[in-house]
């Protein structure tokens, strides 16, 4: 478990389970046919009410999870 820039709690997780629970998604394909060996998705923060279509108000902080997010990932793959 992770915690986010607005207080938001994230689950981290790792491996084939994944992979298993997301057979269709970019980052399973990117690792079993486009040679990556590292690949992640990120959610945007909604429970099925908004659908790809946040509301104004979850735009921001949308972005600044997400910013902080790569940050994250690159201080750990220099």
């Amino acid at each position: 478990m992770a915690h986010g820039v607005n207080s938001s709690v994230f689950n981290v997780s790792y491996g084939p389970v994944d992979v298993l629970a997301n057979p269709g998604s970019a980052d399973v394909w990117a690792l079993k046919h486009g040679g990556f060996d590292q690949a992640f998705t990120i959610k945007l923060p909604d429970d099925g009410e908004y659908g790809y279509l946040l509301p104004a108000n979850m735009i921001k902080p949308t972005a600044d999870e997400y910013v902080a997010s790569l940050v994250a990932v690159l201080f750990l793959i220099s």
